[in-house]
């Protein structure tokens, strides 16, 4: 007996599972990209020097090391020559503490001007005190690998410490230090005592 034809319905099922299996994937992509997206924006995920997107190390417990990590706001002095009328409004947020606010202005000026360290100093400081320390850390670490004609470098190293510290990140935060202590700076004292502080690393 010659055998029976297939059934035509075959096809379609076939294209159904194909079409379900693809929207699984294309929902799944979605939701991943999404929640990477939401985590750079708000510093649960960030990218390393290298550009690779990664999750920071977590967040200290202990009082004795978030009393460590803590810091009072660098001052700012005025200086009417270098302000935008951006950057003023920024820096008048920052000196009334209002971080958030200031942050999208000083990213703003720093993005137009990228060799005006004031705006990224000021802008990774404001991210380390809106506790979006991630964000902080990356900015810091611009400034601080600026060595020529670059006012910012030694404090930049040294709150770069201090956002390390809140993410739990000795190692480093020592070698920032060092780095600091090296630069024979104002903050070099301070830095000197806060090395000592730190727990120590196996």
């Amino acid at each position: 007996m010659p055998p029976k034809p297939q059934s035509k319905s075959q096809k379609p099922e076939v294209s159904v599972y194909i079409l379900a299996a693809f929207g699984v994937v294309l929902v799944g992509g979605i939701m991943v990209l999404t929640i990477i997206a939401k985590g750079m924006a708000t510093g649960s995920f960030y990218r390393d020097a290298a550009g690779k997107i990664t999750r920071p190390t977590s967040r200290v417990t202990s009082s004795e090391d978030q009393l460590l990590a803590a810091f009072e706001p660098p001052a700012y002095r005025d200086d009417p020559s270098q302000q935008s009328e951006i950057f003023q409004k920024a820096m008048d947020f920052y000196q009334r503490k209002m971080y958030l606010r200031a942050i999208p202005l000083l990213r703003v000026t720093a993005d137009r001007q990228p060799d005006f360290l004031t705006p990224r100093f000021y802008l990774g400081i404001s991210f380390l005190l809106a506790d979006r320390v991630p964000l902080g850390i990356k900015e810091l670490r611009k400034v601080a690998a600026v060595e020529a004609d670059n006012p910012y470098r030694e404090p930049a190293h040294f709150y770069l410490a201090k956002g390390l510290i809140a993410r739990n990140d000795v190692l480093d935060a020592r070698e920032q230090l060092q780095t600091v202590i090296g630069l024979h700076g104002p903050h070099e004292q301070e830095a000197r005592e806060l090395a000592q502080k730190l727990p120590s690393t196996p």
